[in-house]
């Protein structure tokens, strides 16, 4: 169940999960104010009450847990664990009326983990129901009775876990589609332009503080204006169709193309400086001269012109890397006409 929403998911779950505590602190208090006959054992609800509330003031408070988000989640999941443990071996362990506190940390698990991990939630949940009825006198842990309490105990709590937790999971595909949707042109399936700007600045960025390099090519497909006016605007397509396929063909799995809009397309070439770039444009150019589109009964082919520009041998921001690539495009277009008139 790991997603890239689950980034969101986190930070969602560390402003949560204080409430959830202060909700167990309040049902587990109870027994002080109003049901004092149940409380077995008060040194053990005072430890409960106070472990909880320590450890989610100092993973609040401690400068090592402010970017450690998962870490934090993971404690505050366990305290949640080790404080319904508590309450209910201070009440009555196996028989205590307060057994629904392990809704608490199962119900966060089902929000925030994997589905690894909620499973690991769900066993941590019978490791203590058993380890209650240990401590619970004239309890027979291998008896059916026991068994069929556990389970009566238990089910209510992991059913509705459980589908809370295939919800989140639904959510999350539906979240990722919705991503994919937002950051890939619908005609090329390629990324696009504002999803390629991102990434561009990200790697960038690693670029600058690592001391790799890479390069941007800009392909444009020059004669798709005269497909569209001789042909009309489904043949245009089909052609630009055809130069995005033939570059998903041409590129490294560590390369990422785009469609920047009209008839213009960019590929991110990572570790690759000019010479490196220049073998992957060489053969999009092989791709594309090889590739054709059958219009009423004509054989079409694909023209294009390819710029590039290198970091750090360029020696520009990520934007005006793109920039120049887009304007050696022109200088690739008119050397190619110069080459094709002789």
């Amino acid at each position: 169940m790991q997603n890239p929403s689950r980034d969101t998911l986190i930070p969602f779950a560390t402003h949560t999960l204080p409430w959830f505590a202060l909700l167990a602190a309040a049902v587990g208090a109870a027994p002080f104010a109003v049901a004092s006959e149940t409380l077995l054992q008060p040194r053990l609800l005072i430890l409960a009450l106070s472990s909880l509330l320590l450890e989610m003031l100092l993973t609040r408070v401690l400068p090592y847990f402010k970017r450690r988000n998962g870490l934090r989640v993971l404690l505050d999941l366990l305290a949640l664990l080790w404080f319904a443990l508590l309450c209910c071996a201070a009440t009555g362990g196996i028989d205590s009326h307060l057994l629904s506190l392990f809704l608490l940390p199962l119900t966060a698990a089902a929000i925030v983990l994997s589905r690894f991990g909620f499973l690991l939630a769900m066993a941590a949940v019978l490791l203590c129901h058993v380890l209650l009825g240990a401590l619970t006198p004239q309890v027979d842990l291998w008896s059916s009775a026991f068994v069929i309490r556990m389970i009566g105990g238990v089910a209510p709590a992991l059913i509705a876990t459980t589908a809370i937790s295939l919800l989140m999971l639904q959510m999350q595909v539906a979240d990722q589609q919705i991503r994919n949707l937002s950051a890939t042109d619908v005609l090329t399936g390629l990324m696009n332009l504002r999803a390629f700007e991102q990434l561009l600045t990200q790697w960038h960025d690693i670029a600058e503080h690592t001391g790799r390099t890479y390069s941007v090519a800009v392909i444009d497909v020059d004669n798709l204006a005269q497909i569209n006016a001789a042909h009309g605007h489904d043949a245009a397509n089909q052609m630009l169709l055809a130069v995005a396929e033939a570059i998903k063909r041409s590129i490294r799995t560590v390369d990422t193309a785009a469609r920047l809009g009209g008839n213009e397309l960019a590929i991110l070439l990572q570790d690759a400086d000019a010479t490196a770039a220049g073998t992957v444009t060489q053969r999009i150019r092989n791709s594309v001269y090889a590739g054709t589109i059958s219009v009423a009964s004509r054989m079409l082919r694909a023209q294009v012109s390819i710029g590039v520009a290198s970091f750090p041998g360029d020696q520009f921001t990520s934007r005006e890397l793109l920039t120049q690539a887009s304007q050696r495009v022109e200088k690739d277009r008119k050397l190619r006409s110069r080459t094709d008139k002789t």
